[in-house]
């Protein structure tokens, strides 16, 4: 009886990894700052200049959005989120840890 390759197994195996790890967003809920409907955080972008500014915290913008109305030519790519000075999206990860002894 021939043997599987390691190659196949090692192949499969990495696929599924990836599979996984494209998703992103863990099913948390952000609001897109354009149309303002709550969108998974896997499928948002972030506008760069808004990400410079505040980092993960930054405004999202979902896929319809972005593709539509935010990245056309003529469009400014200033952060909508930003010009309606809207608040800015919650990060549920801390941002520090405390080591120390109380």
């Amino acid at each position: 009886m021939p043997r599987k390759s390691k190659f196949r197994r090692h192949k499969r195996k990495t696929r599924r990894t990836r599979r996984r790890c494209r998703k992103g967003g863990n099913g948390e809920q952000v609001k897109c700052c354009m149309c303002e409907t709550m969108v998974d955080k896997g499928k948002t972008f972030i506008p760069r200049k808004c990400f410079t500014k505040n980092m993960q915290k930054a405004h999202r913008i979902c896929e319809n959005c972005w593709w539509s109305k935010f990245a056309e030519e003529n469009a400014t790519h200033a952060c909508p989120g930003c010009v309606k000075d809207l608040p800015l999206t919650e990060d549920k990860q801390p941002n520090f840890i405390d080591l120390t002894d109380d």
